[in-house]
């Protein structure tokens, strides 16, 4: 099995998706089929998740390897980035560094400077990071909870299906702790969409700050939403997200 799926049509405009933490690309299948009536949609699995659940977690060279998959993917070489949570922070980091290959910029739930983490104790360092797959479970409506419990739920697949499989949640956080995102933010000129869950306080933390660093940002909220709103609220949250495609110039 490939480390990401893509579908729709070849030769239309690449809308990539990354998760978070704790979690693996098939959180993303609702959106996958939603949006590949007018779009080649790919949702790739990170470092230490899903099929990549063997490869250590590092932000530098995975950001390599996202590249690599949106020049095989893009014909036109460029790629909208769709980061949730842990995939947020990797989102805008390719967006500053691959800001040519970046159409445009969706962070959701990521608005939390990692640098404020070294102010944390271990003890809540270790919350944060497991605070993806348990609000999962705990927030998410009736009709989709089994879905969600079955994609953040290590083994819940059938013998040999590695693509529910999370290893590196832990090193994902170590590696992000103590970085800098709003000045990575601020390096891209491209439009930015934060589409955060109305009811998460603790990744709406740095909110202002994060938008106020973007060159061509805006801001929408999915009310009734906690931290996994593409999953607590499908039809808000890919209403949102297919008018802000609609906008950009690809």
């Amino acid at each position: 099995m490939s480390e990401y799926d893509a579908e729709g049509p070849l030769g239309a405009p690449v809308v990539v998706f990354l998760h978070g933490t704790r979690l693996s690309r098939s959180i993303w299948s609702g959106q996958v089929r939603a949006f590949s009536d007018r779009y080649r949609t790919v949702a790739v699995d990170l470092p230490g998740h899903g099929e990549l659940a063997h490869v250590p977690f590092g932000l530098a060279a995975f950001t390599e390897r996202l590249d690599s998959i949106v020049t095989r993917e893009a014909q036109s070489g460029r790629a909208v980035i769709v980061g949730h949570s842990l995939g947020g922070y990797v989102a805008i980091e390719h967006a500053a560094r691959f800001p040519d290959r970046t159409a445009a910029l969706v962070v959701c739930n990521a608005s939390l400077e990692p640098r404020r983490l070294l102010t944390f104790s271990r003890r809540s360092v270790a919350w944060l990071a497991r605070i993806s797959g348990e609000r999962i479970r705990t927030r998410v409506t009736d009709r989709v909870r089994s879905q969600a419990s079955r994609t953040v739920t290590a083994g819940a697949g059938a013998p040999g299906d590695r693509s529910l499989v999370f290893n590196g949640s832990r090193n994902a956080v170590r590696d992000i702790i103590g970085q800098e995102f709003l000045p990575k933010l601020h390096a891209y000129r491209g439009p930015v969409l934060f589409l955060n869950g109305a009811d998460d306080p603790v990744f709406r933390r740095d909110e202002g700050a994060f938008l106020a660093a973007t060159h061509d940002g805006v801001l929408r909220l999915v009310e009734g939403a906690g931290h996994v709103p593409f999953v607590e609220r499908p039809a808000d949250f890919d209403a949102a997200l297919r008018r802000f495609l609609d906008s950009i110039r690809w």
